[in-house]
């Protein structure tokens, strides 16, 4: 119990951060007064607030979270995209087919890869598979191989 309330006092600290690019690396020159600035991007304008108010203004600027549970999948950027993004970023993948595997083991339709992606979408989206799918998407992408 008192590791939660440590939390949720920790939580109440404000957080510094630059406004140009969110990063929350900030350094400091020692000895020099206000000499804060971003170590990513340089700016000098620093500000401040709750961590959870710099964690909503991060995700409203890049559509995801900074920080996403390990397993978690609905944080990762691939778990919004639309259908069609979806297949694209499939079509772009020399994966593809081990994907389609996953979501289906016994897929045997294997043409022109245009082709297969679009049959294999509608049946994803008729079997309403796409959970499977994005999920397979995101392991593969952790794995560097998408």
């Amino acid at each position: 119990m008192k590791n939660t309330q440590d939390l949720n006092e920790f939580d109440l600290e404000p957080v510094s951060y630059c406004p140009k690019c969110y990063s929350l690396k900030i350094g400091y020159i020692p000895g020099v007064d206000d000499s804060d600035y971003c170590m990513d991007c340089g700016c000098v304008d620093i500000a401040r607030c709750q961590i959870q108010d710099w964690e909503k203004l991060y995700e409203d600027r890049y559509g995801h979270k900074y920080v996403v549970k390990r397993n978690s999948f609905e944080g990762h950027p691939l778990w919004n995209l639309s259908v069609k993004d979806l297949r694209k970023k499939l079509l772009e993948s020399p994966y593809y087919r081990e994907i389609i595997r996953e979501v289906y083991p016994n897929w045997n339709y294997y043409g022109k890869a245009v082709d297969t992606i679009f049959l294999f979408f509608d049946n994803v989206v008729n079997d309403r598979l796409l959970p499977k799918l994005k999920k397979a998407m995101i392991l593969r992408q952790r794995n560097k191989e998408l």
